[in-house]
């Protein structure tokens, strides 16, 4: 079975959309708590969601906020709306409130991809008791530039506001990633190769 649907946010009544996948057959072995990276969307994830069915467990993906449709416009895309990191986490914690409501006595595994391993690691340092076990899949390592980068997104963000789509800081970030893949006619197919 398919679930689609939405909630608003506790922290700005933004519409956050959800989809979830769930086994025909019960028992189900757990639920899969999958949080995506930068630059996805939870449709992406979809053919992993149905492995997981077939294999037993119930799977629940959101999109992030100026991620995939969980935005008012689509000039929003990548625009966090000003929570950033604490509106993510809880906005992952009304997902998994959600769960713990409708799949009482199942394990709960937090899966996290990318930006998302950072989420689920922040996350996890505030609500480790909501979970039963925990995935970080392709976790960025730690990057020296980064106080530069904030200085720089900052600063950007004073001059030419905050939905401002920097080409020097996307080049910055993801130039090397992105070169690799530039064949592919994607310009976000540096974000997985499968």
């Amino acid at each position: 079975m398919k679930y689609e649907g939405s909630f608003l946010s506790e922290v700005d009544q933004l519409e956050i959309s959800v989809l979830a996948y769930i086994p025909d057959e019960k028992p189900y072995r757990g639920v899969i708590q999958l949080v995506h990276g930068m630059c996805e969307y939870k449709e992406r994830y979809i053919p992993f969601m149905e492995y997981l069915k077939d294999k037993g467990y119930v799977s629940v993906i959101h999109d992030h906020r100026g991620h995939g449709k969980s935005i008012k416009s689509i000039e929003d895309l990548g625009y966090m709306y000003g929570g950033g990191a604490e509106a993510i986490i809880s906005d992952m914690r009304t997902i998994n409130r959600g769960i713990h409501e409708r799949f009482p006595d199942i394990p709960v595994i937090l899966f996290g991809h990318s930006m998302g391993s950072l989420a689920v690691r922040a996350y996890t340092s505030a609500y480790d008791r909501t979970i039963d076990a925990l995935i970080v899949c392709g976790s960025p390592s730690k990057n020296s530039a980064l106080p530069f980068a904030k200085f720089l997104a900052k600063t950007e963000g004073r001059i030419r506001g905050e939905k401002h789509r920097s080409k020097l800081l996307t080049a910055l970030s993801l130039g090397s990633y992105a070169a690799k893949f530039r064949k592919e006619g994607y310009k976000n197919a540096w974000l997985c190769s499968d």
